[in-house]
C-alpha cells in the first residue's frame, strides 16, 4: 500500500495526469499549432505528452486497423440519456446513481483517458493507469476508478481538436473553446458536422464496449447543444440538474482551482478564472433556457441537487417515472447499496465573500429567478 501510494504521489508531481498524453500525436500537434504557444515553465509537461503520445502510437494503431469497422458498424438502438446542467451542479452525483442501473451503459474513464486504445489496452497498462492516477477525484475527493462512468468530452478533445476541454491545456483560448464547442458560436455547418462525426464515434465505440446497453451521457457543455443533439438523437431524453448559484460559483472556482495544476500549458489569473465562470454559466444557462422548449416534454426532467441530495429515492422515483425508466424496482436496491457506500463521504465547504455575493447576483440574476433561489442583498446593492 505504501509502495502504490508512493507511486501515484510520483506520477502527479511528474505531469503523468496531463489528459493529452494518452491521445492522437495527431490532435496534439494541431493543437500546438493552432495554439502557437506554452507557457516557458510548462515546457517539460509538453515534451512529456509528445512521447508519451508518440510512445503508444503503434498501439492506437493496432486498435483502429482491429476494431475501426467494428465500431463504425454499431447500431445505436435506443437514443442516449443525457445530463445536463452547470459544472458542480450535482451531475456526477446523478451519473453515478443512474449507472447502478445495470440497464444502462456509459463512457468509461479508461476510455476518456485512452479513446484510441483503451479495448485493446492489457491489464499491465491498466495497472499503470490506476499507479499513475489518484484514487479520488481532486476536485471533491469523491472516489473514482478507470472502470467509473465519466465524461465523453475528455475521449473526443483526445481524438480530435473539437473539444471544449482543450480549454484546461491551453487556458488563456478558453473563451474560444467555449464560444466553439459548447454553444457552436461562429462556426461553419462544415465543422458542427465533423463535430458530430467525431462525437458519433465515441459514442458507438462505448455502446459497443457496454455491450450495446442504452447510455448514460455526463457532460455539462452538451447543456448548450440541445438543437445539435437533437438532429443526432432525436428521441433522446434529457435530464437538467440546477444548483444554488452561489455554490456552483465557488464549486466551479475550486474546480478550476484543482484541475489546471496538473493540465495547464499556459498561465492564465485568478481574475480571468472568474471571468470565465460567470461569462460561461449564463451564456451556457441562457441557451439552455432558449433551447428545452425543443426537446418534447416527455424526455426532459429538472431536477434540484438540493433535493437531489436530501431524497434521493423519491427523486430518482421520478426520474424513472417521467423519462418512462420503469421498473424502478430493478434498480432501487444498487441504487440504496450505492447511497450507503456515500454515507461518509464529505463535501467541500465554502465560505462566500460579500464581493462575489454582488457579483454573482449581478452577473446571474435570471438563475435565482427561473430556479427559485433566495438571492442574497448586500449593502452594495
Amino acid at each position: 500500500m505504501f509502495e502504490q501510494s508512493f507511486i501515484r504521489k510520483l506520477a502527479m508531481k511528474n505531469n503523468l495526469m496531463q489528459p493529452l498524453a494518452l491521445g492522437s500525436f495527431k490532435n496534439w500537434v494541431r493543437l500546438l499549432k493552432e495554439n502557437k504557444h506554452i507557457d516557458s515553465r510548462y515546457i517539460g509537461r509538453a515534451i512529456y505528452v509528445s512521447m508519451v503520445s508518440l510512445l503508444f502510437g503503434p498501439m492506437r494503431m493496432y486498435q483502429r486497423l482491429r476494431y475501426q469497422r467494428t465500431f463504425e458498424n454499431v447500431r445505436i438502438r435506443r437514443d442516449p440519456i443525457f445530463i445536463l446542467g452547470h459544472w458542480r451542479s450535482g451531475t456526477t452525483h446523478l451519473h453515478n446513481l443512474l449507472c447502478q442501473d445495470r440497464r444502462f451503459g456509459y463512457v468509461s474513464a479508461l476510455q476518456v483517458i485512452a479513446p484510441d486504445l483503451f479495448y485493446v489496452a492489457g491489464e499491465s497498462f491498466k495497472k499503470l493507469l490506476r499507479l499513475g492516477t489518484p484514487e479520488n477525484r481532486l476536485i471533491d475527493n469523491m472516489s473514482w476508478s478507470i472502470d467509473s462512468p465519466q465524461e465523453e468530452e475528455m475521449a473526443l478533445g483526445n481524438m480530435s481538436p473539437y473539444s471544449l476541454y482543450h480549454w484546461w491545456s491551453f487556458p488563456q483560448n478558453a473563451k474560444e473553446y467555449f464560444d466553439r464547442y459548447a454553444i457552436f458560436k461562429d462556426v461553419t455547418s462544415e465543422e458542427i458536422e465533423t463535430w458530430k462525426k467525431k462525437y458519433v464515434q465515441v459514442i458507438k465505440t462505448a455502446t459497443f464496449n457496454m455491450q450495446g446497453r442504452r447510455l448514460v451521457i455526463k457532460n455539462p457543455a452538451n447543456t448548450g447543444r440541445i438543437p445539435v443533439l437533437l438532429e443526432m438523437f432525436p428521441n433522446a431524453k434529457f435530464i437538467f440538474l440546477h444548483r444554488d448559484p452561489y455554490q456552483v460559483f465557488l464549486s466551479t472556482r475550486n474546480l478550476y482551482k484543482k484541475t489546471l495544476p496538473f493540465s495547464q500549458l499556459q498561465e492564465i489569473s485568478d481574475k480571468q478564472i472568474d471571468a470565465n465562470i460567470l461569462t460561461f454559466y449564463a451564456d451556457m444557462m441562457q441557451h439552455y433556457l432558449n433551447d428545452r422548449r425543443l426537446i418534447p416534454p416527455r424526455n426532459l426532467i429538472e431536477v434540484g441537487y438540493r433535493e437531489l441530495d436530501k431524497t434521493p429515492l423519491p427523486v430518482m422515483r421520478r426520474i424513472y417515472h417521467k423519462m418512462n425508466f420503469w421498473p424502478f424496482v430493478r434498480a432501487r436496491g444498487r441504487i440504496r447499496r450505492y447511497l450507503k457506500s456515500q454515507e461518509n463521504y464529505q463535501k467541500n465547504a465554502y465560505q462566500i465573500s460579500l464581493e462575489d455575493i454582488s457579483t454573482v447576483n449581478q452577473h446571474w440574476k435570471f438563475a435565482f429567478e427561473e430556479w427559485g433561489y433566495d438571492m442574497q442583498i448586500t449593502n452594495e446593492e
